[in-house]
């Protein structure tokens, strides 16, 4: 089936203005100021958008799509993610994981609720285990997990947190180890997501594996960098290690994050970064990094907002454009309109 988007403001992220877009199945083909020659013909639909906006799709690198929540007791779980909400919002892609709760939220149900999701037309992935260790498994280890059950990119951990297991860095190095062979056997990321909790440790474990092992920075990502001002300082230090913080670039920085596309659902939680991710040298001068990253986590946290219960900065997720998650990358292209990249959804919004 083709179809033809007559009259669409565009951002691809970046703002074209009106373009017409001619589509095949899930491919651009053509996209230009005004496209003739097509409406009237069998097996082409043609929309006429009068100026609404066609934005890329989102990626999503962090959610309990099976539900989260429960720390207050069982009234207190929130209910599994549902197909109309990530559209809603415009996102496509996901990935999926467990939090606190890895005993009423298993594994298991994880996988099952992506297969669900992406039967449903979504791209979905997913990381094994939960907050504790030793992790949670399919198989019986984390390796075999990612080798061998499709949605698996990684793992799932607690660091520097009251709820985690207190994982020392040797343990994370193991974990990180075994992530990153299972990543290069399977074509896969690999990535060790670590959750960060409000502990005194803060990212020495983080810190101890990038001294202490050879596991590449791009296969570690640390999550909830901004609960606290002490978080922000050492992720400002680790961002010049090249890890993927809720900043994507330690270098130049400032040229890859997108806030145009850090708004979701009409609120400010801080959901956008640009696209590539690239190591810098340990032995370089990261001065100057640091310095750019420090300003730049500065301007999130204003952006992401505080919860005014509990006076923490909102900033759980991660969206971005074209992401690389190494070795291989997940090749997804949500992040750009453009000829030859694949349509995984069109989210039109009132202009």
């Amino acid at each position: 089936m083709i179809k033809l988007l007559k009259n669409a403001n565009v951002y691809a992220p970046e703002k074209l203005g009106k373009k017409d877009i001619l589509i095949e199945g899930e491919k651009i083909l053509l996209m230009q100021d005004t496209i003739e020659g097509y409406e009237g013909l069998p097996g082409v639909e043609t929309y006429d958008l009068e100026g609404k906006t066609v934005v890329p799709a989102y990626i999503d690198m962090h959610v309990h799509i099976t539900g989260g929540g429960g720390e207050q007791g069982p009234a207190s779980r929130v209910p599994e993610s549902q197909l109309s909400e990530f559209l809603k919002n415009g996102i496509t892609t996901v990935v999926g994981l467990l939090g606190t709760d890895g005993v009423t939220r298993s594994v298991e149900n994880l996988v099952a609720k992506a297969r669900a999701l992406t039967e449903e037309g979504m791209t979905v992935y997913t990381l094994t285990s939960s907050y504790g260790y030793p992790p949670t498994t399919l198989t019986g280890s984390v390796e075999r997990d990612i080798i061998l059950v499709p949605p698996m990119i990684g793992v799932k951990v607690a660091v520097s947190d009251h709820r985690s297991s207190n994982p020392g860095g040797e343990e994370l190095i193991a974990l990180a180890t075994a992530a990153r062979r299972a990543g290069l056997l399977s074509n896969t990321p690999g990535l060790v997501t670590m959750h960060m909790g409000d502990g005194e440790g803060r990212l020495d474990p983080v810190f101890y594996v990038l001294d202490h092992s050879d596991v590449p920075a791009k296969n570690l990502l640390p999550t909830h960098i901004l609960r606290n001002p002490g978080l922000i300082d050492a992720g400002a230090d680790v961002l010049a290690h090249g890890v993927v913080l809720t900043v994507l670039q330690a270098a130049d920085v400032d040229d890859h994050i997108h806030l145009g596309c850090a708004v979701l659902d009409g609120g400010l939680g801080l959901k956008g970064l640009g696209s590539g991710v690239h190591r810098t040298q340990r032995e370089a001068d990261h001065t100057a990094h640091r310095d750019a990253a420090c300003h730049v986590l500065d301007g999130l946290l204003h952006i992401a907002g505080v919860d005014a219960d509990r006076g923490r900065v909102v900033c759980d997720g991660l969206v971005a454009q074209g992401l690389d998650l190494g070795p291989c990358g997940l090749r997804l292209e949500q992040g750009v309109i453009d000829v030859g990249q694949d349509l995984f959804s069109i989210h039109v919004f009132s202009s």
